[in-house]
């Protein structure tokens, strides 16, 4: 499969939403994988990352309702449980804010 290649920052296929300067910016497609879905990152993207098949990854939400990907680190997972124990802990409270 061969990967799109990287787009200009007005391409109309990348959605930047955030008010930072973009160094680049790459369209990747969803594909199918029984009931979820995958993303293929291009070689440069994985060679700029510094990781290679099999290795794990953080997606984190970012405030402007965009998510960011980065290496998986053990800050990432600290972060992201601290997260989950409070979203588990103040369920009720989440619930009622998101109404």
């Amino acid at each position: 499969m061969d990967s799109p290649g990287p787009r200009a920052p007005d391409s109309p296929d990348c959605d930047d939403r955030t008010r930072l300067p973009v160094q680049s910016s790459i369209s990747l497609t969803i594909l199918a994988e029984g009931s979820a879905g995958k993303i293929v990152l291009p070689a440069e993207v994985l060679a700029r990352m510094k990781v290679k098949a099999g290795d794990r990854l953080c997606l984190t939400e970012t405030a402007d309702g965009g998510y960011r990907i980065t290496p998986h680190s053990v800050e990432c997972a600290r972060q992201m449980a601290h997260a989950e124990k409070i979203m588990r802990d103040d369920r009720e409270v989440l619930r009622a804010l998101a109404e």
